[in-house]
C-alpha cells in the first residue's frame, strides 16, 4: 500500500455495519452507508495516521472490510511517462 510522502493520499475505508459513531470519531472524513457497511472517504496524510485511524476503529469494535487508495493530491503524467 503506497502512501504519498508529499501531500495527502485519498482513501476509501470500509467497515462492516452502519454506524454514525465513526463520523464522530473521524470528523475530517466523509461518511456514507452502502450495502450495510460504513464507508469513510478522505485524505490521509501518512502511514502513521492511517494505522492510527484503523487502530482507533478497531478499539471501537468495528470490523475492517477494506482499505483502498482512490487518488493522490500529487499529479502524475496522464500518459504514464516520468521525466
Amino acid at each position: 500500500m503506497a502512501i504519498s510522502r508529499h501531500g495527502n493520499s485519498l482513501y476509501r475505508i470500509v467497515f462492516r455495519g452502519e454506524s454514525n459513531v465513526l463520523a464522530d470519531a473521524f470528523p475530517d472524513l466523509s461518511l456514507e452507508f452502502k450495502d450495510g457497511n460504513t464507508v469513510l472517504t478522505g485524505p490521509i496524510p501518512d502511514r502513521a495516521h492511517l494505522q492510527g485511524l484503523l487502530a482507533q476503529a478497531d478499539a471501537l469494535g468495528f470490523e475492517l472490510v477494506s482499505v483502498n487508495p482512490i487518488g493522490d493530491q500529487r499529479k502524475e503524467p496522464k500518459n504514464g511517462n516520468r521525466h
